[in-house]
């Protein structure tokens, strides 16, 4: 009774977060989706219900479009029923839509317990917020504002520019979360848990495959490389934390990913080419030969795996 009595308030808590945002109008601009987006849902009933097409979850959120899309278009529209065409013709128009409409947009959102566990996708923040948002994609151009007013005061949480370069390149720099796990609901290094941080980084946008031929095996890559600055209120104030994350898939049913985030600098420490050098090559706080002041900092390393069953599409196995 007692697990049956949690899951029905996360239920209700999710419900009342989703009613208040639903009244912001939360289409806009954008080249990434959300797990939590009301456009992702409907993508995946759609797909799902009469077109059998499973969209495979990821180990990183958001995913972008162009990733959606090529799943799309992967399909072979000759030999499929005429509400399976459809599904997937109103699949790319959510898309086309949501990539390309500017918005503008006013909500509000009532308070929910800190206990209130977050998943997969957007943040939603504890305190009761209003909040002014304003996104855009301007050819390789995406930015998007966001403003919220809270009992602590104004944040700009979710506010983001980024730039796409080489076709698949994108440097993406603001305050927003990253969720590295295969799981919709817990992340060991990277998740929703806190508020963002402001970061600077680049990504790729779509999978890119290996050329040379022995690592072929790995099938695609993806990569999601930054650099931040952590908040004052701790034992280093201002301290930078670096992360970087490899994810491979051999095959459609296989991804597993590299990943590892480690703090150094910050009030009182060295930043320095030798520094950096301790910090990339893992020679931490362990190693007795360096200064307190030469030691970079802390770090974690992790990796993970998500495996579909290759005749069970909907069922999957991962781990971190």
């Amino acid at each position: 009774m007692l697990m049956q009595s949690i899951l029905l308030k996360r239920t209700l808590i999710k419900s009342n977060i989703y009613f208040f945002y639903f009244f912001s109008l939360l289409s806009n601009a954008t080249p990434w989706l959300y797990e939590s987006d009301i456009e992702y849902a409907l993508i995946t009933n759609e797909l799902t219900l009469n077109c059998g097409v499973i969209i495979k979850s990821v180990s990183a959120s958001p995913q972008s479009i162009e990733k959606i899309n090529n799943l799309i278009l992967s399909q072979d529209y000759e030999n499929l029923n005429i509400d399976c065409k459809n599904s997937l013709k109103k699949a790319k128009t959510i898309l086309l839509n949501k990539f390309t409409k500017k918005n503008i947009s006013f909500g509000f959102q009532t308070g929910v317990d800190n206990l209130y566990l977050q998943e997969k996708g957007e943040r939603y923040p504890h305190d009761e917020s209003i909040f002014y948002q304003n996104s855009q994609v301007i050819n390789d151009f995406f930015y998007k504002i966001k403003i919220s007013k809270n009992i602590a005061g104004y944040n700009f949480d979710g506010t983001e520019f980024s730039y796409i370069f080489k076709k698949n390149s994108v440097i993406r720099v603001g305050s927003f979360n990253r969720w590295w796990s295969p799981s919709d609901n817990t992340s060991l290094i990277l998740s929703n848990t806190s508020r963002p941080i402001f970061t600077f980084g680049i990504q790729n946008y779509k999978s890119i495959p290996f050329k040379n031929s022995f690592l072929k095996f790995f099938g695609n890559y993806d990569y999601d490389i930054f650099i931040g600055r952590l908040e004052k209120n701790r034992e280093v104030s201002n301290a930078l934390l670096f992360g970087n994350r490899f994810s491979f898939s051999p095959t459609d049913y296989l991804n597993f990913s590299l990943l590892r985030v480690a703090q150094f600098g910050g009030k009182g420490r060295k930043v320095n080419s030798d520094v950096i050098k301790n910090m990339i090559l893992g020679k931490d706080t362990t190693n007795s030969n360096l200064d307190y002041l030469d030691q970079p900092g802390n770090q974690i390393a992790g990796i993970d795996f998500l495996f579909y069953l290759p005749k069970k599409k909907n069922i999957s196995l991962y781990g971190q």
